[in-house]
């Protein structure tokens, strides 16, 4: 396993340009941590697997459709450590 970070820090312009490169690189799938990362990552992709932690509320901010059957309604889903870490999330 090969790790490629990328921190961005207070500087949420930084974000977009980092995702861009870990798409182009290709990764097989991309961890992001809170609700910025994570949107400039649905927005970079549609393919790549996106582990999402922490987002307060992943409905409201419109990365699953809803908790109750996220596999089926939304391209996010929950991740296999959503048991032991409710907020943990799996795009």
């Amino acid at each position: 396993m090969i790790f490629e970070p990328r921190y961005a820090g207070d500087e949420a312009n930084k974000l977009p340009a980092f995702t861009t490169e870990l798409v182009r690189i290709p990764v097989d799938v991309l961890l992001t941590v809170a609700t910025a990362a994570t949107q400039t990552a649905k927005n970079a992709t549609k393919t790549i697997p996106i582990v999402i932690y922490p987002v307060g509320d992943p409905v409201a901010a419109g990365f699953v459709a809803t908790l109750a059957r996220p596999v089926e309604t939304s391209p996010v889903w929950r991740s296999t450590t959503s048991t032991s870490r409710p907020n943990v999330f799996r795009c």
